[in-house]
């Protein structure tokens, strides 16, 4: 709803320029766990992987919720199964694609703790919000990472 829609774009603009820490971190989680590790050996891959993800991260701290990004967002998914994407003999496995997002909404969940309203009615980093407040943005943000994750897995269901 336009409330929630309103809630992303205003704590969107102060995630958004995270990016590059979380693809950091998020990678060196995929690199850590023997199962996700392999899919990264080639540098190049890698790096393109790491744009990739920056790029997503951009969109969905920046860009409205709507049938343009549900376009991109089933795009991505289609390149995470086989035949999909630029390398059409690499399948993601479902639980890592849901193990990446459950990590990416524990990440946005922690940076939510410190992100509360200003006087001006923007949000300000650096401050604890009221519980009420917490839960809305939460919920917000939680209900957006839970729908791409459904547009993600979709592809798995075919």
């Amino acid at each position: 709803g336009a409330k929630e829609s309103g809630i992303l774009c205003k704590t969107g603009l102060l995630l958004g320029p995270a990016a590059g820490g979380v693809v950091a971190l998020a990678y060196d989680y995929l690199l850590s766990r023997p199962e996700s590790a392999g899919y990264f050996q080639d540098t190049s891959h890698l790096v393109e992987r790491k744009m990739t993800l920056k790029a997503w991260w951009t969109r969905s701290t920046t860009q409205p919720m709507d049938g343009k990004f549900h376009s991109y967002m089933s795009r991505v998914a289609d390149a995470h199964v086989k035949d999909g994407g630029t390398h059409p003999h690499v399948v993601i496995p479902a639980d890592l694609t849901i193990a990446l997002m459950g990590w990416v909404q524990m990440r946005v969940m922690t940076a939510l703790n410190t992100i509360a309203p200003g006087p001006d009615g923007d949000y300000v980093f650096g401050k604890t919000p009221e519980p009420a407040v917490a839960a809305e943005v939460g919920q917000a943000w939680m209900r957006m990472l839970t729908l791409q994750l459904g547009i993600l897995l979709k592809p798995y269901l075919a």
